[in-house]
């Protein structure tokens, strides 16, 4: 029988995953031509999207110069954009970025 790790983490922990990897992703930079995908942080942090969502609401509570940015166009979405979304106000959000 194999046991498979469930790792869960704080909100604070989570946040602080994301904000380093889109910083790693950005290179640094911020505003709107700074847009990570949630698809990106995910690949590069092993994320959960439940994680993500948690950090996401994190950020957007304690962060005021972090957005959550919904994709308009929904239909250029890919599967892996879609599956890492993080759903904030019933929304799904697939962008981050800091203003």
């Amino acid at each position: 029988m194999q046991i498979t790790e469930i790792r869960m983490m704080n909100d604070e922990t989570a946040a602080d995953e994301i904000r380093w990897a889109h910083r790693t992703l950005s290179n640094g930079q911020t505003g709107l031509a700074a847009c990570v995908s949630f698809a990106a942080i995910a690949a590069i942090t092993g994320l959960t999207t439940a994680d993500m969502t948690a950090g996401a609401l994190w950020l957007v509570r304690n962060d005021p110069n972090v957005y959550v940015i919904p994709e308009s166009n929904q239909k250029v979405l890919r599967p892996e954009e879609r599956a890492a979304a993080v759903s904030i106000g019933g929304q799904h959000k697939h962008w981050i970025t800091w203003l």
